[in-house]
């Protein structure tokens, strides 16, 4: 691919400009990268940043990151990390390919669809769910017009394609490429230690 960008979160410069998403106090800079911390909540309220580059054409884009708690849900949804990529089609499709962990502690890589339904509210699809206990790396890649999102357990060397689908060649526009963390319940919690993210494309935006 034509061009590449990488943010290093160890990075101070890097560090002092994020587009946080939810509270700008659950970011913390360290030597090692951003430390994200999703304070638990009863209500859907996600925490992190959105990645400030636009994608065109073939990309591919991975997450580095430690998980450093996961919380199991209080009720019946789950606390979650996720990379989301949001295409601008008439539907708004958004592919989030996830690290999550059950009420029942069940850890899992997901893939979920979500799109703007005939009612003009979103509709969430899980497409995939497969068993994981500690995931390293997020990823996603378009190769024409077909999305792969990809996983990278702890301690493996090589990425576990989860699941394809078609998406177009529609770009993702800046701010519509997300990291995200939610903790399901208060009291709960869930903090990532976001260490790289890399980018490439046939052009990115600026």
């Amino acid at each position: 691919m034509a061009q590449s960008r990488t943010l290093d979160y160890s990075d101070q410069d890097v560090q002092r400009s994020p587009q946080t998403i939810g509270q700008s106090s659950s970011l913390q800079a360290t030597e090692k990268g951003l430390l994200i911390t999703a304070p638990g909540s009863d209500t859907w309220t996600g925490h992190g940043l959105t990645l400030p580059f636009a994608l065109h054409g073939d990309f591919d884009v991975a997450a580095e990151m430690d998980v450093e708690r996961l919380d199991p849900p209080a009720g019946r949804g789950e606390s979650v990390v996720f990379l989301e990529t949001e295409f601008r089609d008439p539907k708004k499709t958004s592919i989030h390919a996830k690290f999550a962990i059950s009420p029942s502690n069940r850890k899992t890589g997901e893939v979920q669809l979500r799109q703007v339904s005939e009612t003009g509210k979103f509709d969430y699809t899980e497409l995939v769910n497969y068993p994981a206990s500690n995931v390293q790396l997020l990823r996603v890649a378009r190769r024409q017009e077909i999305l792969y999102v990809l996983i990278q357990e702890a301690g493996h060397e090589v990425a576990k394609v989860l699941g394809k689908l078609e998406v177009g060649n529609h770009p993702i526009l800046a701010d519509d490429l997300r990291f995200i963390l939610h903790a399901d319940g208060e009291g709960r919690q869930v903090r990532v230690l976001l260490k790289r993210v890399t980018a490439h494309a046939d052009r990115i935006d600026p």
